[in-house]
């Protein structure tokens, strides 16, 4: 029926260390799994996109097994086909603000 884009905002020193970077993402998954969890209570269906691939597990089983936790797992946004500076763009959001702040994205459908 819908999709609720939205990002967070977070400070570092050098968004171009990866290292630094990626530190902000467990953040911003868990902002995006309280966010589904409130949509689910409120008694919508959901699927869950993120700005990155899933890394809830150290090994991830699949293709090999199904997910071991298919509730809390999310795909990649652009693995979908949605370009996500294109999307941020048509929804008038950022997708770049400067090199001391990384924005993370994600994309929740919902019925």
């Amino acid at each position: 029926r819908g999709a609720f884009f939205f990002s967070t905002v977070h400070e570092v020193r050098d968004s171009m260390n990866l290292t630094e970077s990626f530190q902000t993402k467990r953040s911003h998954e868990q902002t995006t799994g309280l966010v589904e969890q409130r949509m689910r209570k409120a008694g919508l269906e959901t699927y869950r996109l993120s700005g990155d691939s899933c890394s809830i597990c150290q090994e991830c089983t699949y293709p090999e097994k199904p997910c071991r936790f298919p509730d809390r797992m999310h795909p990649c946004i652009e693995g979908h086909g949605i370009v996500v500076a294109k999307l941020a763009e048509s929804c008038g959001m950022e997708y770049y603000i400067d090199e001391h702040t990384q924005l993370w994205f994600s994309l929740i459908f919902y019925r």
